[in-house]
């Protein structure tokens, strides 16, 4: 009865909701650029870094995740960091810092976006990005 009810109660919503995120977000080995993030919520990444900038998620000043969001999360790897190296006009090796989220990152800004009321979920659309009320 204790095995029937763990897994009716605990293992199978748990496995709904990892595979929810799976088939909306991106598989747990994959990364998402901000870009992508805000396609998957159906917006444009403008409109999801002023919502992540009005929360204290994200500062466009620095172009990362604020240390108040990543606090919240201490033992996620929210972000995969890259350097991308370049040539500028005059031939000179100019190195930029980059960043995309991880499964758990990206899945970690969906849900603080859900409890804000921000995102909705629905079976057969996903993730959404809700439109504040004023």
């Amino acid at each position: 009865l204790a095995i029937k009810e763990y897994t009716e109660f605990i293992e199978k919503p748990l496995l709904e909701t990892i595979d929810r995120y799976e088939r909306f977000l991106c598989e747990k080995q994959e990364i998402l650029t901000k870009k992508s993030l805000a396609n998957k919520l159906d917006t444009n990444p403008l409109t999801l870094a002023k919502i992540l900038k009005k929360y204290d998620v994200y500062t466009p000043i620095r172009n990362e995740l604020t240390e108040s969001f990543k606090a919240k999360y201490p033992n996620i790897k929210l972000v995969k960091e890259t350097i991308e190296t370049f040539k500028d006009s005059k031939g000179n090796s100019i190195e930029k810092k980059n960043w995309q989220y991880t499964y758990e990152g990206a899945k970690a800004v969906v849900d603080f976006l859900i409890e804000k009321g921000r995102v909705i979920f629905t079976e057969n659309n996903g993730f959404k990005l809700v439109k504040e009320i004023k």
